[in-house]
């Protein structure tokens, strides 16, 4: 792609090979289904202004990176259909070198996030641009390939190298994947992820029909994506969450199944949602794609209000996420079965995903819970200040709406993803035009809004089915 070629230069402690873990499976199947490059992630970090930052001295820093994490020094191998993961001990990476005045910023991340990573021809799941102004690097660009890193990951990723760049000691590093991949190989872990596929079968065999039907033929394009940026729903969740002693995380969450209800007229919601898997022991500061995929089922009964849906709803997603840790190859296997048995879809093709750094709640499991096998509680707090219910009134007024030239992070019957600070959050509905219309998608996102609003002007219901 042009520029000055210079390395950086990894030595690890060790290399190794193993299976794929379970989340690092869920992702490589996501990727073989989906455009390439479509599931890159790029991250920005900025140098430090007092430290050394000529092209040599960054170059070491990345380097050093990659000797701390070996998901950033694996490559993928597939044998016989199988995919293992390689990592490799010593090695040398390419950088590109542009310079900081005459780069476009966007075009650059589209460009390096576009391009994918050829596994076979011995990519690293790494690419880094060193952005340089009169021989000084003042950003450094990565673009991961997301079976190496999840969100959570990027962060870890991000905070080391500018803690590499400034010289700060870093404490030994987490749970490497390779190790990961053998953890899960054994009884314990075998034994937690036929729980979770029994569950998932379970619930998917409550699942009657799809959510939605044809609305008419597609549009063009076929798959829209829009976005509402509202710091009134940042509000109004954070009101209800301290009312009702809830996450706001589970306000978005029933709020996207109180308006899934109204539309499609189901009185079941099915949902999958995206699980971090953060919250199992050892987890937090592992360096690799942890995401798997939960199954959220909750009922809707007919004359519901929102605030009584609260409760249920934290219930129903602590379930899906308690048994979002399988054997992507195990779940696979049994919700096939599963659709030759119902002549149909096994589970829902519709998706949540709150990806807020900043506000989804952090999970600690210590034990296993009791009868319902689900988390008992979700500890949580963002730091903010107290939310006034007038605030939310005059939050309305700055909201935007708009459509997205890219049609989503998953081209599908619905997504819905909750992104952005958590004050003043962007709320993205991804749609295939068969099932929800553009002219309905800004409808629902509206009426998302709406429904959060006057959930804090009535304390008593609001009722969902309206």
């Amino acid at each position: 792609m042009g520029g000055e070629p210079t390395v950086a230069t990894f030595s690890g402690v060790r290399s190794g090979d193993a299976p794929l873990t379970w989340g690092q499976r869920g992702i490589w199947h996501a990727i073989e289904r989906n455009l390439p490059g479509h599931y890159n992630v790029c991250v920005s970090v900025p140098v430090p202004p007092d430290v050394p930052a000529d092209v040599g001295a960054v170059a070491g820093a990345v380097g050093r990176l990659l000797d701390r994490h070996e998901a950033l020094r694996t490559r993928i191998l597939v044998a016989d259909g199988e995919p293992r993961q390689i990592v490799e001990r010593a090695g040398t990476l390419p950088l590109e070198v542009t310079e900081f005045a005459a780069a476009d910023p966007h075009r650059l991340v589209e460009q390096h996030r576009a391009a994918p990573f050829d596994y076979l021809a011995g990519d690293l799941p790494v690419r880094v641009v060193l952005n340089t102004a009169n021989g000084t690097v003042r950003e450094i660009l990565l673009v991961l390939c997301h079976v190496a890193v999840d969100l959570q990951a990027v962060c870890i990723v991000a905070g080391d190298l500018t803690a590499l760049l400034a010289g700060e000691p870093l404490p030994a590093p987490g749970t490497q994947p390779l190790d990961l991949a053998r953890r899960q190989q054994q009884a314990a872990a075998r034994r937690r992820s036929t729980t979770s596929v029994g569950y998932w079968i379970t619930e998917s065999r409550r699942i009657r029909s799809p959510m939605f039907v044809d609305a008419g033929p597609p549009q063009r394009p076929p798959f829209r994506s829009a976005v509402l940026t509202s710091p009134a729903i940042g509000a109004g969740a954070r009101i209800l969450a301290t009312r009702h002693g809830v996450t706001d995380s589970t306000v978005y969450q029933a709020a996207c199944a109180a308006l899934l209800g109204r539309w499609t007229g189901q009185r079941r919601c099915h949902l999958r949602m995206i699980t971090d898997n953060r919250f199992w022991p050892g987890h937090r500061e592992i360096v690799t794609h942890l995401c798997q995929l939960g199954l959220f089922v909750l009922d809707l009964p007919a004359d519901t209000g929102f605030v009584d849906l609260l409760k249920e709803t934290e219930r129903a997603a602590l379930r899906a996420h308690w048994h979002a840790y399988y054997d992507q190859g195990e779940l696979d296997r049994a919700t096939d079965e599963l659709q030759r048995e119902k002549g149909g879809p096994g589970h829902a093709d519709c998706y949540f995903n709150d990806s807020r750094l900043d506000g989804p709640p952090v999970w600690t499991v210590t034990s296993k819970p009791a009868a319902d096998d689900a988390p008992k509680s979700l500890p949580y707090g963002d730091g903010t200040a107290p939310v006034r219910d007038a605030d939310v009134w005059r939050a309305t007024a700055l909201s935007t709406f708009g459509w997205q030239r890219d049609p989503g992070w998953m081209q599908c019957s619905f997504s819905l993803r909750v992104s952005g600070p958590s004050a003043v959050p962007s709320i993205s509905l991804s749609a295939d035009t068969r099932y929800l219309p553009a002219q309905e998608m800004e409808r629902f996102l509206l009426a998302f809004e709406d429904l959060l609003v006057e959930a804090c002007r009535d304390t008593t219901a609001v009722d969902v089915s309206r």
